[in-house]
């Protein structure tokens, strides 16, 4: 991603937000927490992978986390 493009990555982040308010201002207060926690979330990894382009993506992660798992249950058998 280029110097170019996180302007318009956040404009598209604030369109997406603005629509998305419009629909869920009327609903109960957990949604609303709930959908506004992913979209928070969503935006900080978004900002994370423009500054560190090279992190690991969720596959990498998920082989981290069950490899350890995978190479036990294999001894076990």
């Amino acid at each position: 991603m280029t110097k170019g493009e996180f302007p318009l990555l956040m404009s598209v982040c604030l369109i997406l937000s603005i629509v998305h308010w419009v629909k869920v201002r009327n609903a109960p207060k957990n949604e609303i927490v709930a959908s506004l926690t992913i979209l928070a979330v969503g935006w900080v990894i978004a900002v994370l992978l423009f500054i560190v382009p090279s992190l690991p993506g969720p596959t990498q992660l998920v082989d981290f986390i069950f490899r350890p798992l995978g190479k036990f249950l294999d001894r076990g058998s």
